[in-house]
């Protein structure tokens, strides 16, 4: 059972809208009935589609924060660690390479569909802390500590700002869906 299922956040936003599934399909250029096996768990969420779901006219106000659907109970780690990536323009070969495990187990974890060993110090582990040193250091970090405080962040730009001035990425941030601080 996962922690959080945004499915569930997307039947919440789109009423919130007061949109029918109908409405929103209109919005996303995505069928009725994509978007009913999406709610209902059927389907799963594609990235492309969430991407298309954040934007300010689609839902973008009325979904949690960050590119994803937000800033969810421990399993959104694995979001914030695939934008730090992405910011820092560095591929999933990598972060692969650097941490000594496959491309495929940087997808599924960035996916939250595993939780590999390498890029965590346990397999089991539900905390932030247990972000390997390795990964930690391939995303861009400083080390655990500073991806822990990352990871623990309200607001993360400060951290992406900085990979991307590291990185000479800065354009990435332009392009990314920012957070907005939760004071």
């Amino acid at each position: 059972m996962r922690l959080f299922e945004p499915e569930t956040e997307l039947r919440k936003a789109r009423k919130a809208c007061n949109l029918t599934q109908a409405k929103l399909a209109r919005r996303t250029g995505y069928s009725r009935e994509t978007i009913s096996r999406i709610e209902s768990g059927q389907r799963k969420m594609s990235r492309a589609f969430r991407d298309i779901l954040l934007r300010e006219e689609v839902l973008g106000k009325h979904l949690p924060q960050e590119a994803g659907l937000g800033d969810a109970p421990g399993g959104w780690r694995n979001y914030r660690c695939y934008l730090a990536r992405w910011i820092g323009k560095r591929s999933m070969a990598d972060v692969a390479q650097a941490v000594g495990i496959s491309i495929s187990s940087v997808r599924k974890f960035e996916r939250a569909e595993a939780t590999p060993r390498g890029i965590v110090e346990s397999r089991h582990s539900t905390k932030y802390g247990d972000i390997s040193e390795a990964y930690a250091k391939a995303l861009g970090f400083d080390g655990v500590d500073d991806a822990d405080a990352y990871l623990g962040a309200k607001d993360i730009t400060p951290w992406l700002k900085r990979i991307a001035r590291i990185r000479g990425t800065e354009d990435r941030l332009k392009a990314a869906r920012m957070p907005e601080p939760d004071y």
